[in-house]
């Protein structure tokens, strides 16, 4: 369990997946054997192009993306297949570039010991407890660049005895301070 290279990203994909992908041949290149699963659906993004014309444009430059060596997009899948990509990735990646206001993929992935490598805005800063926060506006190749080398890196790493520390510590703060955590816990088996 975690110990292959594998990467999941399970956010919508207007919220920083553009940005993993655009780092992903420079995690490659350092571990060609890495793969990414994406997955969270297309259902959210397409109501919001109806709105937003340019989403459409990235729609498709997204999908271009996702034709990249070791990229597997697996759509909208249910708790249970969610939980299953946690629990057989060793890192959640997550260069979010949008305000989160509650993530609990966030605890789910600490929760299950998937070491998380994010960017921490908004409700990342407070739910994400440990593992790599790289502080950067993803503005710049150089931001993507500091990004997936903190991606290459957890992989690389021995992060075990860090996840278990980090799960730990999610779980007694998110069962102490939330029942909003509280309940994705219970669903989720762990509590």
């Amino acid at each position: 369990m975690h110990e292959a290279p594998d990467v999941c990203y399970l956010s919508a994909p207007y919220r920083g997946l553009g940005h993993l992908l655009a780092c992903w041949p420079d995690i490659r290149k350092e571990i060609p054997e890495a793969t990414l699963r994406c997955a969270y659906g297309w259902q959210v993004f397409d109501a919001m192009a109806l709105q937003a014309p340019d989403l459409r444009g990235l729609r498709k430059v997204l999908e271009n993306l996702l034709q990249q060596d070791g990229v597997t997009w697996m759509d909208r899948l249910p708790q249970r297949q969610v939980r299953d990509v946690l629990d057989t990735s060793k890192v959640w990646a997550y260069p979010c570039d949008y305000s989160e206001m509650l993530c609990s993929t966030a605890v789910r992935a600490q929760a299950r010991q998937c070491y998380p490598v994010v960017v921490p805005r908004a409700a990342l800063s407070e739910t994400v407890m440990g593992g790599t926060r790289v502080d950067t506006p993803l503005a710049t190749a150089d931001d993507r660049k500091a990004f997936a080398a903190a991606v290459v890196e957890a992989l690389r790493g021995d992060t075990w005895a860090e996840r278990a520390a980090v799960r730990e510590h999610a779980l007694r703060y998110h069962d102490a301070s939330e029942a909003t955590w509280r309940t994705v816990l219970k669903d989720d088996g762990l509590l």
